[in-house]
């Protein structure tokens, strides 16, 4: 699920899989990485983990996702301790998710400046993120009515880089 900042990624993401407001889904921008969340009618209860910079998977609060969204006041920002946050959903209540994992990008309109924290571009963190994807659903910011021209050179992008990945609209 990818598209610019503040498009509804994680939102739709928090509906759709009834994990609540689990995902954050703040207005501040701030650098986040990669989240997978594994649907599947195996788990009995729902896991976070992460896996560290130093690729250990550990096993994490709930709680530290709803730390994410007070990042900007606390100036301390999960890509600088994790590459990505793996979420194992249970999908009792949703049985037609089950055996399916949605990758949750961040806006890739974020910022075109280097993070300090894992000195990657957010463009560059989502793109790495899509190129793991075999669909793409691409949110679009509701208040800007349409397709903005940002995000059709990023899709043309996208397509250039996996031709087996059409665009349709």
């Amino acid at each position: 699920v990818a598209g610019g900042f503040s498009a509804g990624k994680s939102s739709l993401l928090n509906a759709l899989t009834g994990i609540g407001n689990l995902l954050p889904t703040g207005i501040e921008p701030m650098s986040m990485v990669k989240t997978n969340l594994n649907c599947s009618s195996s788990y009995n209860s729902l896991i976070v983990r992460g896996e560290n910079i130093k690729g250990d998977v550990v096993l994490l609060n709930k709680d530290v996702l709803a730390c994410v969204q007070h990042a900007s006041k606390s100036k301390v920002y999960v890509a600088s301790v994790l590459n990505k946050i793996i979420i194992d959903v249970p999908t009792s209540k949703a049985p037609y998710l089950d055996g399916v994992t949605f990758v949750d990008t961040p806006g890739y309109d974020n910022s075109h400046n280097t993070n300090k924290e894992n000195q990657t571009k957010d463009v560059d963190t989502a793109l790495a993120a899509i190129s793991d994807a075999d669909v793409l659903f691409w949110c679009i910011d509701i208040e800007k009515g349409t397709v903005p021209d940002n995000d059709l050179r990023t899709l043309k992008q996208i397509q250039q880089v996996n031709e087996e990945m059409p665009i349709d609209s």
